[in-house]
């Protein structure tokens, strides 16, 4: 079992998006991630299950 390097929130990921320079605001990121967000709660509220592309299991990589 690998020892995971600790936890990342939104506010991590959103800097993260930042730091990629797309051009786009803050408030862009937020409604983005937001919307995501709550079109996979519909789904899943009506009976789905949602696989997005991204949601491989998020696990600590050996180096």
């Amino acid at each position: 079992m690998l020892d995971s390097v600790g936890n990342v929130g939104l506010t991590e990921i959103y800097a993260e998006m930042r730091s990629e320079d797309t051009g786009l605001c803050e408030e862009i990121l937020v409604h983005v991630v937001t919307l995501f967000q709550r079109m996979v709660a519909r789904f899943l509220m009506n009976g789905y299950n949602v696989i997005p592309a991204c949601s491989m299991p998020f696990h600590v990589l050996p180096e």
